[in-house]
Protein backbone atom coordinates (compact mmCIF):
# COMPACT_ATOMS: atom_id res chain seq x y z
CA UNK A 1 0.00 0.00 0.00
CA UNK A 2 1.57 3.30 -1.07
CA UNK A 3 1.58 6.48 0.97
CA UNK A 4 -0.83 7.86 -1.62
CA UNK A 5 -3.44 5.18 -0.90
CA UNK A 6 -3.01 5.75 2.83
CA UNK A 7 -3.52 9.49 2.27
CA UNK A 8 -6.64 8.95 0.14
CA UNK A 9 -8.16 6.61 2.74
CA UNK A 10 -7.47 9.21 5.44
CA UNK A 11 -9.18 11.94 3.39
CA UNK A 12 -12.32 9.82 2.96
CA UNK A 13 -12.45 8.68 6.59
CA UNK A 14 -12.05 12.25 7.80
CA UNK A 15 -15.52 12.96 6.35
CA UNK A 16 -17.15 10.32 8.57
CA UNK A 17 -18.05 11.60 12.04
CA UNK A 18 -20.45 8.83 13.12
CA UNK A 19 -21.49 5.39 11.98
CA UNK A 20 -24.61 6.86 10.34
CA UNK A 21 -22.36 8.72 7.89
CA UNK A 22 -21.16 5.38 6.52
CA UNK A 23 -24.72 4.84 5.30
CA UNK A 24 -25.80 8.35 4.33
CA UNK A 25 -22.62 9.44 2.51
CA UNK A 26 -23.06 6.93 -0.31
CA UNK A 27 -20.48 8.35 -2.71
CA UNK A 28 -17.83 8.64 -0.02
CA UNK A 29 -18.54 5.08 1.08
CA UNK A 30 -18.04 3.84 -2.49
CA UNK A 31 -14.72 5.67 -2.62
CA UNK A 32 -13.66 4.12 0.68
CA UNK A 33 -14.48 0.61 -0.58
CA UNK A 34 -12.49 1.27 -3.76
CA UNK A 35 -9.48 2.35 -1.70
CA UNK A 36 -9.98 -0.55 0.69
CA UNK A 37 -9.47 -2.84 -2.30
CA UNK A 38 -5.97 -1.40 -2.61
CA UNK A 39 -5.18 -1.44 1.13
CA UNK A 40 -2.53 -3.89 2.30
CA UNK A 41 -3.02 -3.43 6.05
CA UNK A 42 -6.18 -3.50 8.19
CA UNK A 43 -8.08 -0.21 8.29
CA UNK A 44 -9.37 0.82 11.72
CA UNK A 45 -12.16 3.41 11.78
CA UNK A 46 -10.75 5.37 14.72
CA UNK A 47 -12.66 8.63 14.53
CA UNK A 48 -15.76 7.46 16.40
CA UNK A 49 -16.85 4.70 18.76
CA UNK A 50 -19.51 2.17 17.80
CA UNK A 51 -21.67 0.05 20.09
CA UNK A 52 -22.35 -3.62 19.40
CA UNK A 53 -25.97 -2.84 18.48
CA UNK A 54 -24.94 -0.04 16.11
CA UNK A 55 -22.43 -2.30 14.38
CA UNK A 56 -24.91 -5.15 13.94
CA UNK A 57 -27.57 -2.84 12.51
CA UNK A 58 -25.08 -1.18 10.15
CA UNK A 59 -23.59 -4.48 9.01
CA UNK A 60 -27.00 -5.71 7.88
CA UNK A 61 -27.03 -2.94 5.27
CA UNK A 62 -23.67 -3.88 3.73
CA UNK A 63 -23.26 -5.71 0.46
CA UNK A 64 -21.44 -9.04 0.28
CA UNK A 65 -17.96 -7.52 -0.05
CA UNK A 66 -18.49 -5.28 2.97
CA UNK A 67 -19.81 -8.10 5.16
CA UNK A 68 -16.90 -10.37 4.27
CA UNK A 69 -14.33 -7.83 5.47
CA UNK A 70 -15.94 -5.79 8.28
CA UNK A 71 -14.93 -6.90 11.78
CA UNK A 72 -15.71 -5.45 15.21
CA UNK A 73 -13.73 -5.07 18.43
CA UNK A 74 -16.19 -4.46 21.31
CA UNK A 75 -13.49 -3.50 23.83
CA UNK A 76 -12.26 -0.66 21.65
CA UNK A 77 -15.66 0.02 20.11
CA UNK A 78 -14.07 0.11 16.65
CA UNK A 79 -14.84 -1.23 13.18
CA UNK A 80 -11.91 -2.88 11.42
CA UNK A 81 -11.73 -3.66 7.73
CA UNK A 82 -9.47 -6.59 6.87
CA UNK A 83 -7.05 -6.05 4.00
CA UNK A 84 -7.76 -9.29 2.16
CA UNK A 85 -7.40 -8.05 -1.43
CA UNK A 86 -3.60 -8.26 -1.44
CA UNK A 87 -2.65 -10.39 -4.49
CA UNK A 88 -0.36 -12.61 -2.39
CA UNK A 89 -3.18 -13.50 -0.01
CA UNK A 90 -5.78 -13.90 -2.74
CA UNK A 91 -3.66 -16.34 -4.75
CA UNK A 92 -2.92 -18.59 -1.76
CA UNK A 93 -6.50 -18.26 -0.57
CA UNK A 94 -7.62 -19.71 -3.92
CA UNK A 95 -5.41 -22.76 -3.30
CA UNK A 96 -6.88 -23.37 0.13
CA UNK A 97 -10.41 -22.66 -1.09
CA UNK A 98 -10.11 -25.35 -3.76
CA UNK A 99 -8.65 -27.78 -1.22
CA UNK A 100 -11.42 -27.11 1.32
CA UNK A 101 -14.04 -27.39 -1.42
CA UNK A 102 -12.89 -30.90 -2.31
CA UNK A 103 -12.74 -31.86 1.39
CA UNK A 104 -16.28 -30.54 1.87
CA UNK A 105 -17.56 -32.58 -1.06
CA UNK A 106 -16.04 -35.79 0.25
CA UNK A 107 -17.24 -35.15 3.81
CA UNK A 108 -20.80 -34.52 2.63
CA UNK A 109 -20.78 -37.72 0.57
CA UNK A 110 -19.20 -39.83 3.31
CA UNK A 111 -20.90 -38.59 6.48
CA UNK A 112 -24.20 -37.25 5.18
CA UNK A 113 -23.64 -34.04 7.14
CA UNK A 114 -24.32 -30.79 5.37
CA UNK A 115 -20.89 -29.14 5.41
CA UNK A 116 -20.45 -25.65 3.95
CA UNK A 117 -17.39 -23.63 3.01
CA UNK A 118 -18.98 -20.55 1.42
CA UNK A 119 -18.04 -17.04 2.60
CA UNK A 120 -20.13 -15.71 5.48
CA UNK A 121 -21.02 -12.39 6.98
CA UNK A 122 -18.63 -13.05 9.86
CA UNK A 123 -19.09 -14.79 13.20
CA UNK A 124 -19.91 -13.16 16.53
CA UNK A 125 -17.59 -14.84 19.00
CA UNK A 126 -18.45 -15.90 22.53
CA UNK A 127 -16.71 -16.74 25.82
CA UNK A 128 -13.62 -14.60 26.50
CA UNK A 129 -14.13 -12.86 23.14
CA UNK A 130 -17.84 -12.16 23.53
CA UNK A 131 -19.02 -9.56 21.03
CA UNK A 132 -16.02 -9.73 18.70
CA UNK A 133 -17.06 -10.17 15.07
CA UNK A 134 -14.44 -12.02 13.07
CA UNK A 135 -14.41 -13.10 9.44
CA UNK A 136 -12.46 -15.95 7.84
CA UNK A 137 -10.38 -16.41 4.73
CA UNK A 138 -11.63 -19.95 4.23
CA UNK A 139 -13.55 -22.20 6.59
CA UNK A 140 -15.55 -25.41 6.79
CA UNK A 141 -18.75 -25.45 8.84
CA UNK A 142 -21.39 -28.04 9.48
CA UNK A 143 -24.85 -26.82 8.59
CA UNK A 144 -26.20 -27.55 12.07
CA UNK A 145 -23.48 -25.56 13.86
CA UNK A 146 -23.17 -21.82 14.42
CA UNK A 147 -19.38 -21.72 14.13
CA UNK A 148 -16.84 -23.23 11.72
CA UNK A 149 -15.18 -26.54 12.54
CA UNK A 150 -12.07 -25.83 10.45
CA UNK A 151 -10.63 -22.35 9.77
CA UNK A 152 -7.81 -21.20 7.48
CA UNK A 153 -6.06 -17.92 8.29
CA UNK A 154 -3.45 -16.27 6.04
CA UNK A 155 -1.04 -13.45 6.91
CA UNK A 156 1.38 -11.50 4.73
CA UNK A 157 1.98 -7.95 5.94
CA UNK A 158 0.60 -8.72 9.42
CA UNK A 159 2.88 -9.87 12.26
CA UNK A 160 2.93 -13.60 12.98
CA UNK A 161 1.69 -12.82 16.51
CA UNK A 162 -1.50 -11.35 15.02
CA UNK A 163 -2.05 -14.56 13.06
CA UNK A 164 -1.66 -16.63 16.23
CA UNK A 165 -4.04 -14.36 18.16
CA UNK A 166 -6.73 -14.78 15.54
CA UNK A 167 -6.33 -18.56 15.76
CA UNK A 168 -6.63 -18.41 19.54
CA UNK A 169 -9.86 -16.42 19.25
CA UNK A 170 -11.35 -19.09 16.98
CA UNK A 171 -10.37 -21.89 19.33
CA UNK A 172 -11.51 -20.17 22.54
CA UNK A 173 -14.42 -18.06 21.30
CA UNK A 174 -16.60 -20.57 19.43
CA UNK A 175 -17.98 -22.74 22.27
CA UNK A 176 -15.54 -25.57 21.45
CA UNK A 177 -16.88 -25.82 17.89
CA UNK A 178 -13.69 -24.86 16.04
CA UNK A 179 -11.47 -27.92 16.21
CA UNK A 180 -8.58 -26.87 13.99
CA UNK A 181 -7.04 -23.72 12.55
CA UNK A 182 -4.58 -23.95 9.65
CA UNK A 183 -2.27 -20.93 9.54
CA UNK A 184 -0.28 -19.80 6.50
CA UNK A 185 2.29 -17.12 7.26
CA UNK A 186 4.05 -15.51 4.28
CA UNK A 187 6.99 -13.18 4.83
CA UNK A 188 9.14 -11.22 2.39
CA UNK A 189 12.79 -10.99 3.44
CA UNK A 190 15.03 -8.09 2.39
CA UNK A 191 12.71 -6.27 0.03
CA UNK A 192 14.65 -4.40 -2.70
CA UNK A 193 15.15 -0.67 -2.21
CA UNK A 194 14.90 1.93 -4.94
CA UNK A 195 17.88 3.65 -3.28
CA UNK A 196 20.19 0.71 -3.99
CA UNK A 197 23.43 1.60 -5.80
CA UNK A 198 22.26 -0.67 -8.62
CA UNK A 199 19.12 1.45 -9.03
CA UNK A 200 20.28 4.96 -8.17
CA UNK A 201 23.45 6.03 -9.95
CA UNK A 202 24.59 9.67 -9.84
CA UNK A 203 21.66 11.73 -11.14
CA UNK A 204 19.79 8.75 -12.58
CA UNK A 205 17.27 6.32 -11.14
CA UNK A 206 16.21 3.31 -13.23
CA UNK A 207 18.49 4.67 -15.95
CA UNK A 208 16.71 8.04 -16.36
CA UNK A 209 17.10 11.51 -14.87
CA UNK A 210 14.29 13.51 -13.29
CA UNK A 211 14.28 15.73 -16.38
CA UNK A 212 13.81 12.73 -18.66
CA UNK A 213 10.98 11.47 -16.49
CA UNK A 214 9.24 14.85 -16.69
CA UNK A 215 9.69 14.87 -20.46
CA UNK A 216 8.93 11.26 -21.45
CA UNK A 217 7.47 9.39 -18.47
CA UNK A 218 5.25 12.01 -16.89
CA UNK A 219 2.24 9.78 -16.12
CA UNK A 220 1.67 6.55 -14.23
CA UNK A 221 1.54 3.96 -17.00
CA UNK A 222 4.66 5.08 -18.93
CA UNK A 223 6.60 5.29 -15.65
CA UNK A 224 5.35 1.88 -14.48
CA UNK A 225 6.23 0.12 -17.73
CA UNK A 226 9.66 1.73 -17.80
CA UNK A 227 10.43 0.45 -14.28
CA UNK A 228 9.21 -3.06 -15.08
CA UNK A 229 11.29 -3.19 -18.26
CA UNK A 230 14.38 -1.74 -16.53
CA UNK A 231 14.37 -4.43 -13.81
CA UNK A 232 13.85 -7.13 -16.45
CA UNK A 233 16.68 -5.85 -18.66
CA UNK A 234 19.08 -5.58 -15.72
CA UNK A 235 18.07 -8.98 -14.29
CA UNK A 236 17.29 -7.45 -10.89
CA UNK A 237 14.44 -8.74 -8.68
CA UNK A 238 11.50 -6.60 -7.63
CA UNK A 239 10.82 -8.79 -4.60
CA UNK A 240 12.88 -10.17 -1.78
CA UNK A 241 13.03 -13.80 -0.74
CA UNK A 242 9.68 -15.23 0.29
CA UNK A 243 9.29 -17.67 3.19
CA UNK A 244 6.03 -19.56 3.67
CA UNK A 245 5.31 -21.25 7.00
CA UNK A 246 2.31 -23.49 7.63
CA UNK A 247 1.08 -24.19 11.15
CA UNK A 248 -1.75 -26.23 12.59
CA UNK A 249 -3.37 -25.38 15.91
CA UNK A 250 -5.91 -27.81 17.27
CA UNK A 251 -8.31 -27.34 20.17
CA UNK A 252 -6.30 -29.93 22.14
CA UNK A 253 -2.98 -28.13 21.57
CA UNK A 254 -1.41 -25.52 23.84
CA UNK A 255 0.29 -23.72 20.95
CA UNK A 256 0.56 -23.90 17.14
CA UNK A 257 2.79 -26.53 15.56
CA UNK A 258 4.81 -25.62 12.46
CA UNK A 259 4.45 -28.44 9.95
CA UNK A 260 5.92 -26.95 6.74
CA UNK A 261 8.40 -24.23 5.77
CA UNK A 262 9.63 -23.32 2.31
CA UNK A 263 11.96 -20.59 1.00
CA UNK A 264 11.45 -19.00 -2.41
CA UNK A 265 14.54 -17.15 -3.76
CA UNK A 266 14.11 -13.75 -5.38
CA UNK A 267 16.01 -15.24 -8.31
CA UNK A 268 13.32 -17.33 -9.97
CA UNK A 269 15.82 -19.44 -11.88
CA UNK A 270 16.59 -21.14 -8.57
CA UNK A 271 14.25 -23.74 -7.05
CA UNK A 272 12.22 -23.35 -3.88
CA UNK A 273 13.85 -24.99 -0.87
CA UNK A 274 11.76 -26.98 1.60
CA UNK A 275 13.21 -27.36 5.08
CA UNK A 276 14.41 -30.82 6.03
CA UNK A 277 12.65 -30.80 9.40
CA UNK A 278 9.23 -30.31 7.77
CA UNK A 279 6.59 -32.60 9.24
CA UNK A 280 4.61 -32.77 5.99
CA UNK A 281 5.45 -33.00 2.30
CA UNK A 282 3.78 -33.51 -1.05
CA UNK A 283 2.74 -37.07 -0.16
CA UNK A 284 1.54 -36.30 3.39
CA UNK A 285 -2.12 -36.89 4.17
CA UNK A 286 -4.48 -34.71 6.17
CA UNK A 287 -7.20 -36.61 8.05
CA UNK A 288 -10.42 -34.86 9.08
CA UNK A 289 -13.59 -36.63 10.26
CA UNK A 290 -12.07 -39.84 8.94
CA UNK A 291 -11.52 -38.43 5.44
CA UNK A 292 -7.93 -38.45 4.17
CA UNK A 293 -6.63 -36.03 1.58
CA UNK A 294 -3.18 -34.84 0.54
CA UNK A 295 -1.94 -31.52 1.89
CA UNK A 296 -1.87 -29.01 -1.02
CA UNK A 297 1.92 -28.61 -0.82
CA UNK A 298 2.65 -28.71 -4.56
CA UNK A 299 -0.16 -26.23 -5.26
CA UNK A 300 1.14 -23.86 -2.58
CA UNK A 301 4.65 -24.01 -4.02
CA UNK A 302 3.44 -23.36 -7.56
CA UNK A 303 1.11 -20.53 -6.61
CA UNK A 304 3.62 -18.81 -4.32
CA UNK A 305 5.82 -18.22 -7.39
CA UNK A 306 2.79 -16.63 -9.05
CA UNK A 307 2.13 -14.53 -5.94
CA UNK A 308 5.71 -13.25 -6.03
CA UNK A 309 5.26 -12.23 -9.66
CA UNK A 310 2.11 -10.27 -8.87
CA UNK A 311 3.82 -8.67 -5.87
CA UNK A 312 6.61 -7.50 -8.17
CA UNK A 313 4.00 -5.77 -10.37
CA UNK A 314 2.62 -4.02 -7.31
CA UNK A 315 6.05 -2.91 -6.13
CA UNK A 316 6.85 -1.43 -9.55
CA UNK A 317 3.55 0.47 -9.38
CA UNK A 318 4.40 1.76 -5.91
CA UNK A 319 7.85 2.90 -7.07
CA UNK A 320 6.27 4.70 -10.03
CA UNK A 321 3.71 6.51 -7.86
CA UNK A 322 6.26 7.58 -5.26
CA UNK A 323 8.61 8.97 -7.91
CA UNK A 324 5.87 10.84 -9.78
CA UNK A 325 4.56 12.33 -6.52
CA UNK A 326 8.10 13.39 -5.60
CA UNK A 327 8.37 15.27 -8.91
CA UNK A 328 4.85 16.74 -8.68
CA UNK A 329 3.67 14.81 -11.72
CA UNK A 330 0.18 13.30 -12.16
CA UNK A 331 -0.57 9.69 -11.17
CA UNK A 332 -3.77 9.40 -13.21
CA UNK A 333 -4.58 5.79 -13.86
CA UNK A 334 -3.22 4.48 -10.56
CA UNK A 335 -5.74 5.50 -7.90
CA UNK A 336 -9.20 4.02 -8.40
CA UNK A 337 -11.47 6.24 -6.40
Amino acid sequence: MTNEITRQIGIVLNNFNAIEDLTYEEELWKRFMNFHWQARRPIVLNKFDVSQEQFEEWREQLDRCGKEHAEYDPKAGKIIFKADHCPVKRILRAVMNQWISELERRLRTSTGNDFMFNPTDGFRLSGPYEGHVQTTFVHLRRGDQAYPTLVVEIAFTEPTETLFQRAKMWLEGTKDTTQLVILIDIKERRAPSKNSKHVKQEDKMWGVTDEEIALRLHAFWPMYHHIMYWYYENKLPLTGRFTVNMYVWGSHMAEPDKIWECDFPSDRTKPAVEHRENAVGSESEFCFYGIKTLFPIEQLKRETWKAMRFWSYERAANFAVEKLKELGLPITGYVRG
